[in-house]
């Protein structure tokens, strides 16, 4: 299992520099996405089928991190016309908030 509380997850979303997920409690998450000139800052909580994200001010959405092969893991966000592998876990370490762009 992933660890999420307390830690961040650097995501490789294709962007050619990795998303910055921030689980910083067992409620707040931050997003630091690549190019964005803000850190996004929202809620979660763990449901039957995985996590749900809220953004404040944005979307709510599922996820589920699914582990293909031991130790790699894949974000994959739920919709509603089926689910869509949105980015591959690079990095897992423990959060700093106050240094989510190190």
């Amino acid at each position: 299992m992933i660890p999420l509380t307390g830690f961040r997850h650097w995501i490789d979303i294709g962007r050619g520099t990795d998303a910055i997920l921030s689980f910083e409690t067992a409620a707040v998450v931050h997003l630091l996405l690549p190019g964005a000139p803000k850190v996004l800052t929202g809620t979660w909580r763990k449901t039957a089928d995985g996590i749900q994200l809220t953004w404040h001010g944005g979307p709510t959405s599922l996820w589920t991190i699914a582990e293909p092969a031991a130790g790699q893991f894949v974000y994959i966000e739920v919709t509603s016309t089926g689910d869509v592998v949105r980015g591959y876990v690079t990095r897992i370490a423990h959060s700093d908030p106050t240094r989510l762009r190190s």
